[in-house]
């Protein structure tokens, strides 16, 4: 096997897809981040690694 056959091919992170679950635990979170005033920066957060 040549060493061009043996290698990955990775995908192209403009192809690649996330998905986010959002547990109960992260749902009890969000109401503690939302009344600490910051909510904003837990939602930018969020939104990069969508």
């Amino acid at each position: 096997m040549s060493p061009q056959e043996s290698e990955e091919q990775l995908p192209n992170p403009e192809e690649a897809s996330w998905k986010l679950i959002y547990t109960k635990q992260a749902q009890k979170d969000a109401k503690k981040l939302a009344s600490s005033n910051l909510r904003e920066k837990a939602e930018e957060l969020l939104a990069v690694l969508e």
